[in-house]
Protein backbone atom coordinates (compact mmCIF):
# COMPACT_ATOMS: atom_id res chain seq x y z
CA UNK A 1 0.00 0.00 0.00
CA UNK A 2 1.15 2.95 -0.96
CA UNK A 3 2.22 5.70 2.16
CA UNK A 4 0.12 7.82 3.03
CA UNK A 5 2.45 10.67 2.17
CA UNK A 6 2.74 9.98 -1.42
CA UNK A 7 -1.58 9.70 -1.57
CA UNK A 8 -1.25 13.50 -0.29
CA UNK A 9 0.86 14.22 -2.68
CA UNK A 10 -1.50 13.29 -5.73
CA UNK A 11 -4.73 13.52 -3.68
CA UNK A 12 -4.89 17.36 -5.06
CA UNK A 13 -4.40 15.59 -8.73
CA UNK A 14 -6.48 12.90 -8.51
CA UNK A 15 -9.52 14.87 -6.69
CA UNK A 16 -9.23 18.63 -7.81
CA UNK A 17 -11.01 19.56 -11.40
CA UNK A 18 -8.18 20.38 -14.17
CA UNK A 19 -10.99 23.31 -15.16
CA UNK A 20 -14.45 24.02 -14.63
CA UNK A 21 -15.34 21.58 -16.21
CA UNK A 22 -14.24 18.76 -15.31
CA UNK A 23 -15.54 18.56 -11.78
CA UNK A 24 -18.90 18.82 -13.53
CA UNK A 25 -18.66 16.50 -16.32
CA UNK A 26 -16.05 13.93 -15.88
CA UNK A 27 -16.75 11.54 -13.66
CA UNK A 28 -16.75 8.30 -15.29
CA UNK A 29 -16.41 6.33 -18.04
CA UNK A 30 -19.34 7.50 -20.12
CA UNK A 31 -18.31 11.31 -19.00
CA UNK A 32 -14.56 10.60 -20.39
CA UNK A 33 -16.17 8.95 -23.94
CA UNK A 34 -18.69 11.70 -24.41
CA UNK A 35 -16.12 13.75 -25.11
CA UNK A 36 -14.59 14.24 -28.72
CA UNK A 37 -10.62 12.95 -29.62
CA UNK A 38 -9.60 16.42 -29.08
CA UNK A 39 -11.45 17.46 -26.00
CA UNK A 40 -9.64 14.46 -24.77
CA UNK A 41 -6.23 15.12 -26.17
CA UNK A 42 -6.62 18.51 -24.54
CA UNK A 43 -7.37 17.47 -21.24
CA UNK A 44 -4.58 14.81 -20.82
CA UNK A 45 -2.19 17.39 -21.75
CA UNK A 46 -3.94 19.30 -18.47
CA UNK A 47 -3.07 16.41 -16.71
CA UNK A 48 0.36 16.62 -17.10
CA UNK A 49 0.87 20.14 -16.73
CA UNK A 50 -1.16 20.05 -13.38
CA UNK A 51 0.83 17.68 -12.16
CA UNK A 52 4.45 19.15 -13.13
CA UNK A 53 3.46 22.12 -11.52
CA UNK A 54 1.60 21.58 -8.31
CA UNK A 55 4.00 23.14 -6.00
CA UNK A 56 8.08 23.82 -5.11
CA UNK A 57 8.78 21.31 -2.32
CA UNK A 58 10.71 18.16 -3.02
CA UNK A 59 8.16 16.05 -3.16
CA UNK A 60 6.08 17.77 -5.58
CA UNK A 61 9.34 18.81 -7.71
CA UNK A 62 10.12 15.12 -8.01
CA UNK A 63 6.74 13.79 -9.82
CA UNK A 64 6.97 16.86 -11.99
CA UNK A 65 10.20 16.35 -13.24
CA UNK A 66 9.64 12.41 -13.14
CA UNK A 67 6.35 13.13 -14.78
CA UNK A 68 7.88 15.41 -17.60
CA UNK A 69 10.59 13.29 -18.12
CA UNK A 70 8.52 10.16 -18.74
CA UNK A 71 6.67 11.56 -21.18
CA UNK A 72 9.56 12.84 -22.84
CA UNK A 73 11.48 9.70 -23.01
CA UNK A 74 8.36 7.64 -23.55
CA UNK A 75 7.33 10.07 -26.31
CA UNK A 76 4.12 10.57 -24.81
CA UNK A 77 1.62 12.94 -26.94
CA UNK A 78 -1.72 14.17 -25.99
CA UNK A 79 -3.47 12.23 -28.03
CA UNK A 80 -0.87 9.48 -26.88
CA UNK A 81 -1.73 9.75 -22.94
CA UNK A 82 -5.58 9.98 -24.25
CA UNK A 83 -5.30 6.90 -25.60
CA UNK A 84 -3.97 5.46 -22.62
CA UNK A 85 -6.74 6.35 -20.67
CA UNK A 86 -9.60 5.33 -22.76
CA UNK A 87 -7.58 1.99 -23.60
CA UNK A 88 -7.61 1.44 -19.75
CA UNK A 89 -11.41 2.10 -19.81
CA UNK A 90 -11.99 -0.03 -22.21
CA UNK A 91 -9.42 -3.10 -20.83
CA UNK A 92 -11.10 -2.79 -17.40
CA UNK A 93 -14.61 -2.61 -16.87
CA UNK A 94 -13.88 -2.23 -13.36
CA UNK A 95 -12.28 1.07 -13.67
CA UNK A 96 -15.56 2.81 -15.53
CA UNK A 97 -16.66 3.92 -11.79
CA UNK A 98 -13.69 5.87 -11.74
CA UNK A 99 -12.83 10.03 -13.39
CA UNK A 100 -10.33 10.11 -16.00
CA UNK A 101 -8.19 11.86 -13.47
CA UNK A 102 -8.23 8.79 -11.14
CA UNK A 103 -7.10 6.49 -14.01
CA UNK A 104 -4.58 8.69 -15.27
CA UNK A 105 -2.73 9.17 -11.84
CA UNK A 106 -2.68 5.32 -10.64
CA UNK A 107 -2.19 3.87 -14.38
CA UNK A 108 0.21 6.63 -15.66
CA UNK A 109 1.73 7.81 -12.87
CA UNK A 110 1.43 4.75 -10.51
CA UNK A 111 2.16 2.67 -13.94
CA UNK A 112 4.45 3.86 -16.81
CA UNK A 113 6.22 6.93 -14.94
CA UNK A 114 6.68 5.27 -11.33
CA UNK A 115 9.81 4.22 -12.36
CA UNK A 116 10.84 8.06 -13.54
CA UNK A 117 9.34 9.83 -10.24
CA UNK A 118 11.17 7.20 -8.18
CA UNK A 119 14.53 8.23 -10.33
CA UNK A 120 13.86 11.62 -9.29
CA UNK A 121 12.87 11.01 -5.58
CA UNK A 122 15.87 8.97 -4.94
CA UNK A 123 18.05 12.41 -6.84
CA UNK A 124 16.26 14.35 -3.88
CA UNK A 125 16.75 11.65 -1.30
CA UNK A 126 13.18 10.40 -0.88
CA UNK A 127 11.89 7.27 -0.49
CA UNK A 128 10.47 5.28 -3.78
CA UNK A 129 6.86 5.13 -4.11
CA UNK A 130 6.22 1.90 -4.25
CA UNK A 131 4.27 -0.28 -7.13
CA UNK A 132 1.09 -1.33 -5.63
CA UNK A 133 0.54 -5.34 -6.61
CA UNK A 134 -2.26 -5.65 -9.50
CA UNK A 135 -1.21 -2.78 -10.99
Amino acid sequence: MRTLKSFILVAPLVFAPVDSRADIYLKNYSDWNSMGPAERSGFAGGLVEGAAMMGFDDDTLALGVGLNTCVRDLKLDTKTLSEAITRRYELEPKDWSKSPIQVFAEHIIFGACLKYINEQRAKKTLPPWPLDKGQ
